[in-house]
């Protein structure tokens, strides 16, 4: 490797936004490698890529002896990097890997932490908030540079995590908007032709508690009860899929709920959608929202930190939550569930919501192209010579 060589370093690419978010950045790094803690790997490469694998065996699975491992996986990546080497850094126990790797290894490398997660989601016990707390602040006291995908969050890292504010960097998530575009347009399989035929609202993301589907298939429940011919179909997968199956087969909708899994290519289902729904309790940034405007799709969004205001009402205060829908700029943000009280007023708003935009031909076109507008907002060919100079900026 060449000297300053930028190196990416992350748990795997085990689907998620960070990790095609770096699998995207990796592509315009022309020397350095995309070290991965783990094997797994869910997106297709073109062989050029320099991907570099720290550990190839499974035999730690839970997630404290992982944890223990970080330091062997930082001599081990020590012994692959040059010292003046920069490492571009996502995701918490990556970072623990950097910061064994700064602190003990390679004294003399630059680390930047790319932070893809919502800093104010702390463990709700105080005995274990405060360890987190003081773990953290020593992490993200070795970096040279920290890099944030919203406004709110600098100021948000800046406070938590005692981190001095000049070195943190807000950038947006940056996206390949031509090609999702083209992705877009792609002709579908006879087998999601089949099961695109009714008009559907879509979800897109992991199957777990954190993204809340369980909460849209319930306001998908009410909403086609006066829609009887829309259906809902949901990309990804995750620990929580049993348990959607049990609640669509409850319900008796396993006619018009459709869980596809995993797709390596969402966008063409994205853009003949009536419209995208995002609910997730909490974000880094909220990928598919620009995603959805890119395939000229309507997106109904929660309202919540990091991401969902910033993109589609940016002429608004970044730390305002509405408590009533709001028609947006590009988009329509909603109230965010509760986490443990009764979301039945919430989940009323969100179908009475729903209903209404997807009754409104004029509402729903002027979204289509006000969407695609505000996606070029977020295109790599903007946003990635920013990335590149605050990288680039740091010794």
């Amino acid at each position: 490797m060449g000297n300053g060589a930028i190196h990416l370093l992350i748990n795997s690419l085990k689907g998620g936004g960070a990790e095609v978010l770096n699998l995207n950045l990796h592509k315009k790094l022309p020397t350095g490698k995309l070290f991965l803690l783990e094997e797994k790997n869910d997106f297709e490469q073109n062989g050029t890529e320099q991907i570099e694998y720290l550990k190839k065996d499974e035999r730690f699975k839970s997630s404290l002896l992982r944890y223990l491992k970080t330091p062997f996986l930082a001599k081990t990546m020590a012994q692959k990097l040059e010292e003046n080497s920069k490492v571009v850094v996502s995701l918490p126990r990556a970072m623990m890997v950097a910061y064994f790797l700064k602190k003990y290894f390679k004294k003399k490398s630059s680390v930047i932490y790319w932070c893809h997660y919502d800093p104010n989601l702390l463990p709700s016990n105080s005995f274990f908030r405060k360890i987190y707390l003081t773990v953290f602040k020593e992490i993200y006291s070795v970096s040279d540079g920290v890099i944030v995908n919203s406004r709110k969050a600098r100021a948000d890292f800046a406070k938590l995590f005692k981190i001095d504010i000049t070195k943190i960097k807000s950038i947006y998530n940056h996206f390949d908007i031509e090609s999702i575009v083209q992705k877009s347009a792609q002709s579908l399989s006879e087998e999601l032709q089949s099961q695109t035929k009714n008009p559907y609202l879509i979800a897109v993301g992991r199957l777990d508690k954190v993204k809340r589907v369980h909460l849209l298939i319930d306001v998908f429940n009410e909403v086609q009860k006066k829609n009887d011919n829309l259906h809902f179909l949901i990309i990804g997968e995750g620990e929580e899929r049993k348990s959607l199956e049990l609640q669509i087969e409850r319900l008796g909708l396993g006619d018009k709920i459709h869980l596809l899994g995993f797709r390596k290519n969402p966008f063409q289902l994205i853009a003949n959608s009536v419209a995208l729904i995002f609910a997730s309790e909490q974000e880094g940034f909220g990928n598919v929202i620009v995603e959805g405007l890119a395939c000229s799709t309507p997106v109904l969004a929660a309202d919540i930190d990091n991401g969902p205001r910033e993109i589609l009402a940016p002429k608004t205060p970044e730390a305002f939550r509405t408590g009533k829908p709001e028609f947006a700029e590009y988009g329509v943000l909603l109230p965010t569930f509760h986490k443990e009280k009764d979301n039945q007023t919430i989940i009323n708003q969100w179908v009475e919501t729903i209903e209404e935009t997807i009754s409104k031909k004029e509402l729903l076109e002027q979204y289509r192209k006000s969407g695609i507008e505000r996606a070029n907002a977020f295109d790599s060919k903007i946003l990635h010579p920013q990335f590149m100079n605050f990288i680039n900026s740091i010794n």
